[in-house]
């Protein structure tokens, strides 16, 4: 048991000695237009290339083409909008504004609100999702 574990270690040194020489190669030679840079760039292109696919029948598609509309149809039935009629949803689920609301939400912004609300923000505090500061605006 204990040689196995001393095994194991001196592999996981020789495994971090070699991914530190390909660092130093990297940092020496990387982003010059040399072999080593292309050699490189080609590998990853080959490893991060997409070279089958199923689709939604199970079929394995291999050709550029299919894998183009492949994907396509992927994203378009992920992320793409499917209108459906709601028949069940009450059409006075809302509440409706009144009068001194709408006059409130239609009223010309002025300047001076503005500038109150811009300083009241926190300077590192990212207000929304987009996540900007208000030190950047």
């Amino acid at each position: 048991m204990y040689i196995r574990e001393e095994f194991e270690t001196v592999l996981h040194h020789k495994e971090i000695l070699w991914r530190q020489k390909v660092h130093c190669d990297w940092l020496v030679l990387g982003d010059h237009n040399t072999k080593f840079f292309h050699t490189c760039t080609l590998r990853r292109r080959r490893h991060n290339r997409i070279s089958a696919l199923k689709n939604c029948l199970g079929d394995c598609v291999m050709d550029d083409e299919q894998l183009k509309i492949e994907a396509i149809n992927f994203y378009s039935n992920l992320y793409g909008e499917h209108p459906r009629p709601r028949k069940d949803f009450p059409s006075s689920a809302f509440l409706r504004l009144n009068d001194g609301d709408l006059n409130f939400l239609s009223r010309p912004v002025i300047d001076e609100e503005i500038k109150n609300s811009f300083f009241a923000m926190a300077p590192l505090k990212a207000p929304g999702s987009d996540g900007y500061h208000d030190l950047f605006y």
